[in-house]
């Protein structure tokens, strides 16, 4: 189980801060704030989702 939670949460974004290292005049040290600064912004996103779904939903109840 924690092996498909790993390979399905942090390989992705290991993955993607990977590629993202190479254009970084610091290489491979700049992986760790990368990964930071990605998970940062993708719960960032999430979290606007749910206020948006959220207020969808308001407004719905409310225009019923």
């Amino acid at each position: 189980m924690k092996a498909l939670v790993w390979l399905t949460t942090l390989a992705p974004a290991l993955w993607t801060c990977l590629r993202a290292v190479r254009y970084s005049d610091r290489g491979l040290r700049d992986l760790g704030p990368f990964f930071y600064a990605y998970a940062v912004e993708q719960l960032a996103a999430q979290l606007g989702e749910w206020q948006a779904t959220f207020a969808i939903m308001k407004k719905e109840r409310g225009a019923a």
